[in-house]
């Protein structure tokens, strides 16, 4: 690259200020003062837009870093609460559904046609038709009357006895009402539960819950699986409850077998006693006659 020669540059600065000399009309004095004023007024408006746009690209560039931070905030989020805006499917819940509410269809297990006690009157088909609103009561039928179970009990099983014995007879009988009115009862609450818990897994599952929502749902489901907890646990104290009677009962009969036994050998004794005193009279009658 060729060098520039100094006084070629200088011929045209003045040719320059000559020209600029030539520009201003006549009459019109140069006054250096006010250029020098004019010169520093543009230099500070240049100044100024400089740190304008200093300060514009210093607010881009925090903007910037703002946007990525959200960025990551948003990514961190959807990956700790997943994609909520899409629905999952649901899980197949068909056979939770039959073995949670619905009990055993009687019929569909063989006794479905007609039944032999059903051709019997009289007392064998009043006993069939308390057996089945026992089992109407425990399936928790909209139709069934619990105010007719004692009737039904004695019905099936026969009537109490006013005696000692007929007390654990009555007991048993009180037990087994309280059983079969708790089933039914569990039956409505495992139904209710399921619902409740279904529902609330649907709007969870729906997409449209902000997380605070979605926590307060989740508090709730678990209240409804512990209110599941709490029946299992009454279902265990009735166990119990029949448990216990069912041990008295159990007792009972080994203890009025055992009061036969001992009344039986009572019995023996007292007769033998009497064959024996029998047979010791003739003759001390005759060591009399003697």
């Amino acid at each position: 690259m060729k060098k520039k020669n100094p006084l070629m540059v200088v011929a045209v600065i003045l040719i320059s200020s000559a020209g600029a000399f030539a520009l201003i009309p006549a009459g019109v004095v140069h006054d250096p003062i006010s250029n020098g004023g004019r010169m520093a007024e543009a230099a500070a408006q240049i100044a100024m837009w400089t740190q304008q746009i200093e300060q514009t690209a210093l607010l881009i560039r925090q903007t910037h870093a703002q946007i990525q931070q959200f960025k990551k905030f948003s990514d961190y989020r959807t990956m700790i609460d997943g994609a909520w805006g899409v629905a999952l499917e649901r899980l197949p819940d068909n056979a939770a559904a039959n073995i949670c509410v619905a009990p055993v269809n009687i019929k569909a297990i063989g006794w479905g046609g007609e039944d032999e006690f059903q051709k019997v009157l009289g007392v064998t088909n009043g006993a069939l038709t308390a057996l089945d609103q026992l089992r109407g009561v425990m399936d928790a039928r909209p139709n069934a009357n619990i105010a007719v179970i004692r009737d039904d009990l004695e019905a099936v099983w026969g009537d109490v006895p006013v005696t000692r014995a007929g007390l654990a007879v009555s007991a048993a009988h009180r037990e087994m009402a309280s059983a079969t009115v708790f089933a039914g009862g569990l039956n409505q609450a495992i139904a209710e539960k399921r619902a409740n818990i279904k529902r609330i897994l649907d709007e969870v599952n729906s997409g449209m819950l902000v997380p605070g929502d979605l926590e307060r749902r989740m508090v709730i489901l678990e209240a409804e699986k512990a209110d599941v907890d709490l029946m299992l646990a009454q279902t265990v104290n009735q166990s119990n409850r029949i448990a216990i009677h069912q041990l008295g009962f159990d007792s009972n009969r080994a203890g009025s077998a055992e009061m036969n036994r001992l009344r039986e050998r009572s019995n023996m004794l007292r007769m033998q006693s009497s064959v024996s005193f029998g047979m010791s009279l003739p003759s001390s009658t005759a060591k009399g006659v003697e």
